[in-house]
């Protein structure tokens, strides 16, 4: 039997310690050095050689909206957007071991790749740029004429559309992880993410921000930290640099995205009033970026107000653990059973089904804080972290959250199982783990639920038509 190969655990978890430690002085915070420790334990744990590094890459991104608010909190002694934080302490410790034990619980039932996919590691012999940038171009055109956002769907059938439209990402990154492994046809990977992002902008919502996610986990493919070939290394050099590159870059635009445009952009393209094509939506779009852009801007506050949004969750988590159980008594599963009642009854079984609706009445619930909710169109997330604690404590935040890691493998090995090359599993599976496990403010009945639709949309297509579309993909010399 083959052995799972994770090459990286020993040296990041001296790494995260020696950091930890360090941090922990500097910061006179031990739950803040704790987490360091685990972030190094994390990333070792969920780092499989030979695979694409997406699942390292979620379970960190989690751990950054973990760390945001309680590492500026602990420098400067301001919190982010000027709150004033609760048991902070204990909800970042809390935090930290959820992570870590979804991290193990992943590791305990993920199962090794297939010996013929290691052998056959060559992406480059397997599938044709142009052919799959043709087909990224036909699957994306529609969002240039039609709104395919979930509003856009009726409600019994939007999660199965939202999950439907997931699947052109597959080519997508397809396309990504050949240029990153050929290093040829930049100009096109180039222009046809902007051919799929520019529509993705006219919804007001942050979904583009997947598209670059899945491009910068396509080049991470390629970085192999644990080789001790001189060209790899050399290799790794340049990769770290342009991921380092492509990271501050999406900072940037993130911050200015959710500090600058976000919310002159939704008074417009949210207006009853408005009536246009997408097209005119775009040169709509354009405007208001150049009415922005005339403007003096000031970059500052556009960090701050990234990091409040990105620091809201375990600030939230903050005020929960003053409250439960002292005040409130830990809910013994309500919140559970709310998922098990939502995951088993289906829409379309049962049509009269309540709408989940936004998650603020969570935070005003169960953290005590005012905030915006359904009747401002507006949901604020807790986390899911969060709710195992208010259920069952730290037991829960430990068990459930193995749980949920012990799920995620789950889904992986069934993504393995059907997928014609490891090209096409490693599509699948970092679609997949992009949209549900890089959320740590997600609500665990929304995660769980759409992740397990989309698990099942995704394996009866593997099922059905993989073999198809690889051929369809494939070079001519490969699609016989």
């Amino acid at each position: 039997m083959q052995r799972l190969n994770f090459p990286l655990l020993r040296r990041f978890t001296f790494v995260g310690t020696i950091i930890g430690v360090l941090v922990a002085t500097a910061s006179s915070s031990i739950a803040v050095g704790f987490a360091c420790l685990c972030a190094g334990v994390i990333a070792g744990l969920s780092w499989r050689a030979g695979d694409v590094p997406v699942v390292p890459f979620c379970f960190m991104y989690q751990w950054l909206f973990v760390m945001t608010g309680p590492l500026y909190y602990a420098f400067t002694g301001l919190y982010p957007g000027m709150e004033i934080p609760g048991d902070l302490e204990s909800a970042v410790a809390l935090s930290s071991i959820g992570l870590l034990a979804v991290a193990l619980g992943y590791r305990l039932l993920v199962r090794p790749l297939p010996v013929q996919w290691i052998k056959l590691h060559d992406y480059r012999t397997l599938y044709s740029t142009k052919r799959i940038c043709v087909l990224v171009i036909l699957v994306f055109s529609f969002n240039w004429f039609f709104d395919l956002s979930r509003g856009a769907f009726p409600a019994a059938v939007a999660q199965i559309g939202v999950n439907v439209l997931k699947l052109r990402f597959l080519l997508l990154f397809l396309l990504f992880l050949q240029v990153a492994e050929t290093r040829k046809n930049f100009g096109f990977a180039a222009v046809v993410t902007a051919f799929v992002i520019l529509p993705e902008l006219l919804t007001g919502f942050s979904n583009f921000k997947e598209i670059f996610f899945v491009a910068i986990v396509a080049a991470l493919s390629q970085w192999r930290p644990w080789s001790l070939d001189p060209r790899q290394k050399a290799t790794n050099r340049r990769i770290l640099i342009g991921t380092g590159v492509a990271a501050a870059l999406l900072f940037v635009i993130g911050a200015f995205w959710s500090g600058q445009i976000k919310k002159s952009w939704r008074a417009v393209i949210w207006s009853s009033d408005l009536q246009a094509t997408q097209v005119e939506k775009l040169q709509a779009f354009g405007d208001v970026v150049t009415g922005i852009a005339k403007n003096e801007t000031d970059f500052s506050d556009a960090i701050d107000s990234l990091s409040a949004r990105m620091s809201s969750g375990v600030l939230y988590f903050s005020y929960v653990v003053e409250r439960v159980p002292d005040i409130i008594p830990h809910q013994d599963g309500k919140l559970l059973w709310r998922t098990i009642a939502h995951v088993t009854t289906p829409r379309f079984l049962f049509p009269d089904k309540e709408n989940l609706g936004g998650d603020s009445w969570i935070v005003r619930t169960y953290a005590g804080r005012a905030v915006a909710g359904d009747a401002n169109n507006t949901s604020v997330g807790l986390g899911y972290l969060g709710e195992f604690y208010i259920d069952f404590g730290l037991a829960g935040v430990f068990l459930l959250g193995g749980f949920f890691g012990a799920y995620l493998a789950f889904a992986q090995n069934v993504f393995m199982r059907l997928s014609p090359s490891l090209s096409f599993y490693a599509a699948v599976n970092s679609v997949f783990f992009i949209q549900f496990a890089s959320s740590y403010e997600g609500n665990f009945t929304k995660l769980f639920g759409g992740s397990l639709q989309t698990l099942i949309l995704f394996a009866a297509v593997l099922y059905i038509s993989s073999r198809f579309l690889h051929r369809l993909a494939a070079n001519q010399a490969y699609s016989r």
